[in-house]
């Protein structure tokens, strides 16, 4: 995908759901809940040297430990990302790639 259609994503995917109808229709606790997911997922790739960040608060960056970037528009998208895009192999359901303890936010 291209930087600029990055752009115009949304954040309706399912991922992006919070608990409480709500949460959904409020800002702070939209950024709070996507900041608690890449943090997670950050812990789950820390062992392949990429990481996910916020890009526009619409989609998300990987980069690679040589400076390559995917975007993603969604949190499900990284793994085929990883994948495709930096030839890495990853099942995120293998209780070896969860961190030892719990998300830090």
């Amino acid at each position: 995908m291209c930087g600029l259609c990055g752009i115009f994503g949304s954040d309706d995917h399912w991922s992006a759901a919070s608990l409480t109808l709500s949460a959904s229709a409020d800002p702070v606790g939209r950024r709070r809940d996507r900041n608690a997911r890449i943090s997670a997922v950050n812990q789950m790739l820390s062992r392949q040297r990429i990481q996910l960040s916020d890009w526009q608060g619409q989609s998300y960056v990987l980069r690679g430990p040589t400076g390559q970037q995917s975007i993603v528009s969604n949190v499900t998208e990284v793994w085929a990302s990883l994948e495709d895009d930096f030839g890495k192999k990853f099942d995120p359901l293998d209780v070896a790639n969860f961190p030892s303890e719990g998300p830090s936010t």
